[in-house]
């Protein structure tokens, strides 16, 4: 019984003193275990992409093999790791790399990296696709991808400049957030996300969940994998990994407003045109339902009603108006004639020409040009414009119809304009010696032009110039009233006695009162006439 009693308290001791030392193992060594662990079946499949340019150092970042086709592989990448930008939004075109390299992890101690070649691009994702030869290796695609996660779970990236094949030796990040932005992104907690990881795969515990395209300090952006995928397919290539093994939360549920996480824009991008040049900026506008169409009973218009509930589909609208420097470019690559970019000026500090001056000589008139709205566009010219793009580009863009128009304008809001029930000239471009119903006062000066786009305040989604400045162009032919209307936001063409003679047009311009760029307010014109216009472009 004593000897019992003394190996009991022999084997207590021991116990106690393996506690004590595994208490005292740090928790980053731990988490590096599972780190390790859990990034290991994806070395063989991690690529460093080196991009190498004639004119500067050479830029790095990773990828990761997706698939197999015609006896080469096909990668995953960040856009911005094979691009040198050195202008401003619309100074000049990008660098295209010299060549591209990439090691692989089963050769990363031999200095025999290949040469690779980029096969497509989504810019406003920053992801690219490259094509690599095949080795005499196998990658393994019993790996699995994961668009499902919960919020605070533990992530590891494989990725760092020196001694890149090693996993994330480091404590583990965490989501951010219970699901993907409705672009596909998702936001991550994590350290050390050193300066060259851009394309760097992140691993959850139920596989991999997307690719870095930003880090700054604490917090990374990441591409989500089923983004990446459904990207990868419509391109024509293919996704060879398995999908994801389970998950303990479900997808986002869709509401029927806005949705949470879509409370603002999502991010602001530009397509390449063949020439190099950057396209028009946009906007990503997310997914939604609102009420279209007047806000009061007693200012509305028969136009503009009835109220009716519309749903919205995710799509990218033009951050400002198309300006001349953008159509320009157009017409000099299309042979189509310049339009005409001249104003006459009627405001108030026009004064300073006197009645007699004017008599003899009429009001001044001056020719603007570059980053003002192109203004003597017909609709028919848009929609050519916007096609061009499509051709330039790759992606398809296209006149907006009038439903995603009042949607991106009013940015979620439910009042007369976006600011409220009240606007005044530091907000938008019209005729403000005009009151602006509910406010006491006139809402400003009448500036008797455009202004350059940008220049005033963005709304809410970071549109510029959405109302005011100049008139714009949608897509839908004319209607009387909505009796009829659509439920989406396709646009409303001949059906229900459309006249698609005339085209409908939004927003007001430069020498509107008040009452005509209210977010309801529509208008018919006929197609050969002149306005302007921005684009939206599907996702």
């Amino acid at each position: 019984m004593i000897e019992t009693r003394r190996r009991a308290l022999r084997l207590a001791l021991l116990l106690a003193s393996l506690l004590v030392i595994y208490s005292c193992v740090p928790a980053t060594v731990l988490a590096q275990e599972r780190g390790i662990e859990i990034t290991e079946p994806y070395k063989a499949a991690t690529i460093r992409v080196q991009a190498e340019f004639a004119d500067g150092l050479p830029v790095h970042g990773f990828g990761l093999i997706v698939g197999e086709r015609d006896n080469k592989y096909i990668a995953v990448t960040a856009a911005h790791v094979l691009e040198m930008d050195y202008g401003s939004d619309h100074a000049g075109p990008a660098v295209e790399p010299r060549q591209i390299m990439v090691e692989f992890y089963y050769l990363a101690d031999r200095d025999e990296p290949v040469s690779a070649r980029r096969i497509a691009e989504l810019p406003v994702l920053d992801v690219a696709l490259l094509e690599l030869p095949k080795l005499d290796f196998e990658v393994p695609f019993q790996t699995h991808w994961c668009d499902r996660f919960e919020q605070s779970e533990n992530v590891w990236y494989i990725g760092r400049r020196q001694r890149w094949y090693v996993p994330a030796d480091r404590d583990a990040g965490e989501i951010v957030t219970a699901a993907p932005d409705p672009l596909g992104r998702i936001q991550v907690s994590i350290d050390g996300v050193e300066p060259g990881s851009s394309g760097a795969p992140l691993i959850g515990a139920y596989g991999f969940l997307g690719m870095i395209i930003k880090a700054t300090g604490t917090s990374s952006e990441v591409v989500s994998a089923d983004s990446i995928r459904r990207f990868v397919i419509r391109q024509g290539n293919p996704w060879q990994r398995p999908a994801c093994l389970g998950s303990a939360v479900s997808d986002s549920e869709s509401g029927t407003e806005l949705p949470e996480q879509g409370e603002k824009a999502l991010k602001v991008f530009h397509d390449r045109l063949s020439s190099g040049f950057k396209g028009p900026p946009m906007v990503v506008i997310p997914e939604g339902r609102f009420l279209m169409g007047c806000e009061s009973d007693t200012s509305c218009r028969d136009v503009e009603l009835p109220r009716r509930w519309v749903s919205v589909d995710t799509f990218a609208m033009g951050k400002t108006e198309v300006t001349y420097l953008d159509y320009d470019r157009f017409t000099k690559a299309t042979g189509r004639a310049l339009p005409k970019a001249f104003h006459t000026i009627r405001s108030s500090w026009g004064g300073r020409y006197t009645e007699e001056w004017i008599a003899q000589w009429g009001w001044p008139r001056v020719e603007i040009r570059g980053l003002h709205p192109v203004t003597d566009v017909s609709w028919h010219d848009a929609v050519a414009y916007a096609n061009w793009l499509t051709e330039e580009t790759g992606f398809r863009y296209r006149v907006p119809s009038e439903a995603e128009w009042e949607y991106a304008t009013r940015a979620g809001t439910d009042t007369k304009y976006w600011t409220g029930d009240c606007i005044d000239t530091d907000k938008a471009n019209f005729d403000g010696r005009h009151r602006s119903y509910e406010c006491d006062a006139g809402a400003g000066e009448l500036r008797g032009r455009t202004v350059e786009a940008g220049s005033l305040s963005a709304n809410p989604w970071g549109l510029y110039e959405v109302t005011g400045n100049v008139s714009e162009w949608v897509a839908d032919c004319w209607h009387r009233d909505y009796n009829g209307a659509p439920e989406d936001a396709r646009p409303w063409l001949e059906d229900a006695g459309g006249d698609c003679e005339k085209r409908v047009i939004r927003g007001g311009y430069y020498r509107s009162k008040p009452f005509y760029i209210r977010s309801a307010d529509r208008s018919p014109l006929e197609v050969s006439k002149k306005s302007g216009f921005r684009v939206a472009r599907d996702l």
